[in-house]
Formats: C-alpha cells, sequence, structure tokens
C-alpha cells in the first residue's frame, strides 16, 4: 500500500471457477463493486466531516482541516494475479491519523485520551500556525506582529491540551457497511471473501 492510500481492500479471486470468472466478464464487474463501495465510503467519510460541530470562530471543525477533506479519493482498482486490490487514497496530506485519532498535549491528555500520538518536547511549526490561520481569516485585520503573537498563543494551547480526536473512519466502517461489500460481491461471486486492511496510524 502506497505512503499516502490509508485505507485497502483486497479481494483474492483464487481457486475461482474460471468458467465463472469468464461470465463476469474477466472479472469487470468485480472491479466495479469494489470501486463503487470505495467510492460510497469516501462520500460517507466526507460526510462525516460535512457533520462536525462548528469551532469557535464559528467554522464547520470538519472543513478546518486543510486539504485533508478534499483530498480523499477511491483510487482505480488494480489487479495483480489473482488479487484485487482497491485503495482510498489521501494523496499528498499525510496528517489524517491526527485528526482521526487527536494528539494528547504536553500537559493533557483529555482531548485524545486513546490517541496514540503525543506532544512531548517539540511544539507544532510556528509557521504551520500561521499558514492556517490565514487559510481560514483568523488573522485577518491584524499586522505582522499580531498575527505571529496570536500564532505563538494557538501553538501553545494546541502544544499544551493537544488536538480533538475528530473520528471520520470508524463512524463510516461499521460491520454493516463492510457486510455491504461481500454481499455486492457475492452477486457475482458465490462465498466472495473480502479482506478489510484497516487504517494504520503513521510512525510516531
Amino acid at each position: 500500500m502506497a505512503k499516502d492510500n490509508f485505507f485497502s481492500v483486497e479481494f483474492d479471486s483464487f481457486g475461482v471457477d474460471e468458467s465463472v470468472a469468464n461470465d463476469v466478464t474477466g472479472f469487470d464487474d468485480v472491479q466495479n463493486v469494489l470501486f463503487e463501495w470505495c467510492k460510497e465510503t469516501t462520500d460517507l467519510m466526507v460526510a462525516e466531516f460535512d457533520n462536525m460541530p462548528f469551532d469557535k470562530y464559528g467554522q464547520r471543525v470538519g472543513r478546518s482541516t486543510g486539504n485533508l477533506r478534499q483530498k480523499l479519493v477511491a483510487l482505480p482498482v488494480e489487479k495483480f494475479g489473482e488479487v484485487y486490490t482497491a485503495e482510498i487514497s489521501s494523496q499528498d496530506v499525510d496528517y489524517w491519523a491526527y485528526f482521526n485519532y487527536g494528539v494528547q498535549g504536553r500537559f493533557s491528555t483529555t482531548k485524545a485520551p486513546n490517541s496514540p500520538f503525543r506532544y512531548k518536547d517539540k511544539l507544532p511549526p510556528l509557521s504551520a500556525m500561521q499558514t492556517w490561520g490565514m487559510e481560514k481569516g483568523y488573522f485577518t485585520g491584524l499586522d505582522e506582529e499580531e498575527r505571529e503573537t496570536l500564532a505563538k498563543s494557538i501553538r501553545w494551547q494546541i502544544y499544551s491540551t493537544g488536538i480533538k480526536a475528530r473520528p471520520f473512519i470508524e463512524p463510516v466502517l461499521t460491520e454493516k457497511h463492510i457486510q455491504k461489500l461481500t454481499d455486492n460481491l457475492g452477486e457475482f461471486i458465490a462465498g466472495a471473501i473480502a479482506q478489510i486492511q484497516l487504517p494504520k496510524t503513521p510512525n510516531k
């Protein structure tokens, strides 16, 4: 799985009678099932962003994520030997895990008690705070010195108390949604089994 392809589905067609494979036009229908399911999964994740509460600045939390929401995309299904692989990619956005699981603060774990991430000795980059604030319009009307002061304040707050977990993966990958994929594959191939590789957190 590529670095930013954080979610994948694999379907192994080994052992399926070749006549069955021919009946489904070389598994083109299976490819469509896998792709459409991943596309629906992506749409549901985006909906999770859109349904998140408002922050103190009056913006949806799910829309204050840089490019993460816009970057989620279902990739074309690939076949390697007998195995089909369908993936959802966050493209070049690699901070999805920090948003989904949150980050524990240096002095508090309240915002993300179950997160595998925690601030230790290193503060978040000041430049990231400045860019984020400018993009969201939080620094409107402030001069350069005032922007830097506010950015430092935001950075210290995040470092101290952490980043609240905003799950957009777990609410979508329910047993019912995963079963839907198995059922749809079963329409073409009896006993179809798909392996779901859940998202893995990047190295801490």
